[in-house]
């Protein structure tokens, strides 16, 4: 129904023969159908993302300023993989005779420690380590000890058995009474099963024995071995050096209580699991991808983790 007011008319409806959309109409389906396709894209957004954050890297570099990094390169040098770890630690590396360590062997006051695998990496001097253990000092008792005889400054040790030393060895002579002066640490020299000699100074030539000196002994090394050293140098995987002040030269290496300790604070080792690594792959020396360390293959199922050993040959999936 219409009526007429003046010149304008107004229609509560559009008549039948006016087949014209109005204007709102005109536009609607524009609108639904932007959203249709703003919807599709999103909901395809979304699954894209879920699907990548399922495979996404979860190892990936570590944020702070405080970082070590280690590279590891082919044979044709070229960096095959950037290990990123924590600076500092709170869990200690310790080497023993009983494990990993070989010896420590002293030349002018230079201590090269052989500690097989060590994981040191060659860039981060200047860690700290303790040695221990560094002197068993009632290794031989008096009792074990048949004499000590001293002439011309070489002291000729007999003990009541095979004492297992070998040249070069450190050992400490304590509880001499009689001359003071023998009383200290000497690097041995093997003439026999069970006997050796050490060159000795200001030492009266004389006998001694458990008689003369019942409270003598002698001990596997030296006790100013013990303490707290810098790192001052790594050779190599297996080495690095310290510098000690106090004790001869010589080595030590026979007895199961020395024990070397990387204390706090200290860089990562290659061989803890708090590295973030990535792989690079190379064709000759042009770098062709890269990814991110973030599963470990066991038993052929991969194993989720976040952090993983800087090590070239470890069963490794990168993404």
């Amino acid at each position: 129904m219409a009526r007429s007011a003046g010149n304008t008319i107004e229609r509560n409806e559009w008549p039948d023969e006016d087949r014209r959309l109005r204007p709102v109409d005109r536009w609607s389906w524009f609108w639904w159908l932007l959203w249709l396709v703003a919807f599709v894209v999103a909901i395809s957004v979304l699954s894209t993302r879920l699907g990548a954050q399922q495979e996404t890297r979860v190892s990936e570099r570590p944020t702070g300023q405080r970082l070590s990094v280690v590279r590891l390169v082919d044979g044709s040098n070229n960096n095959t993989h950037i290990c990123y770890g924590p600076q500092y630690l709170t869990s200690a590396k310790a080497w023993s005779i009983a494990s990993g360590l070989t010896e420590i062997v002293v030349a002018s006051n230079v201590a090269t420690v052989t500690a097989t695998g060590h994981g040191i990496p060659a860039t981060k001097v200047g860690a700290m380590v303790t040695v221990s253990g560094g002197l068993e000092a009632d290794t031989w008792p008096a009792a074990d000890i048949t004499s000590i005889v001293d002439a011309a400054n070489t002291s000729t040790i007999t003990f009541d058995a095979a004492h297992g030393l070998d040249t070069n060895d450190l050992i400490t002579i304590a509880g001499i009474t009689t001359d003071t002066d023998l009383n200290g640490t000497y690097a041995f020299t093997n003439t026999g099963a069970a006997t050796g000699t050490v060159t000795t100074a200001n030492v009266t030539d004389q006998t001694y024995n458990e008689a003369s000196d019942p409270t003598m002994q002698i001990g596997l090394g030296d006790a100013d071995a013990n303490g707290n050293y810098i790192i001052q140098s790594v050779a190599d995987a297996n080495t690095f050096t310290l510098t000690f002040a106090s004790v001869p030269d010589g080595d030590l290496n026979e007895y199961a209580s020395l024990t070397v300790t990387m204390t706090q604070p200290r860089p990562p080792l290659t061989d803890d699991v708090v590295w973030d690594v990535k792989r690079r792959w190379f064709s000759g020396t042009n770098l062709i991808a890269e990814g991110w360390a973030v599963a470990i293959l066991s038993g052929g199922e991969r194993v989720r983790r976040q952090k993983f050993v800087c090590d070239a040959t470890a069963a490794v999936v990168y993404h």
